[in-house]
């Protein structure tokens, strides 16, 4: 391996892992549960080693191309974990079963549309004769639909498959001392006229 390449693998390393704790910090913090975080940070996770697994199977050497692609692989693919995720940790149901079916529920629709429009348009990319874009093209269409099947099935299966083995997953979660991202409707102002305060 050439001395280019090597640091194009040195770098690309350094920015996975850097993005890839950035999203478990911010996870953490939105979500508050330590097991919810870790099994959405997996899913972010595997779908970057899919798209490196389809590199290597594809036998792409890696170059700036490449390496660019890895850079922004993570910030590509966790868009729609953590959208399931929040909704997830937001819901007030007592079980997560329940939970989970009313977050699917409500955001399967606007992640599947998200997610068919932006690897729509890049299928266009796949027909380019220029590599730079054929390349951009499969990395977005490989990546999102890795991560669409990780978001939409993974996730959910593995809360769920804890649930079913009695893991206490609420046990993990904690409070945040400032005001919680996780609530669902802000406290009305004690002058609205939704406020229950019956004092004049």
């Amino acid at each position: 391996m050439m001395e280019t390449q090597r640091q194009l693998v040195k770098t690309a390393g350094y920015s996975l892992g850097a993005s890839l704790g950035l999203a478990f910090l911010v996870l953490l913090v939105a979500g508050g549960n330590v097991v919810v975080t870790v099994v959405a940070t997996g899913c972010i996770a595997a779908a970057a080693v899919g798209f490196v697994a389809f590199m290597v199977v594809s036998g792409w050497e890696i170059g700036v191309i490449e390496s660019i692609c890895m850079t922004i692989v993570i910030g590509m693919s966790c868009d729609y974990t953590v959208h399931i995720c929040s909704a997830h940790t937001r819901m007030t149901h007592a079980t997560h079963p329940l939970r989970i079916q009313e977050a699917l529920t409500l955001l399967t629709p606007p992640v599947l549309a998200a997610s068919f429009t932006t690897i729509g348009a890049s299928i266009f990319l796949l027909n380019c004769t220029i590599t730079f874009l054929f390349k951009f093209g499969a990395f977005i269409v490989v990546t999102l639909t890795s991560a669409l099947v990780l978001a939409l099935y993974v996730y959910p299966s593995i809360i769920l498959t804890l649930d079913y083995y009695n893991v206490d997953i609420d046990k993990y979660s904690f409070n945040i001392p400032w005001p919680s991202c996780r609530s669902r409707t802000p406290d009305a102002p004690k002058d609205s006229p939704h406020s229950t305060d019956a004092s004049p």
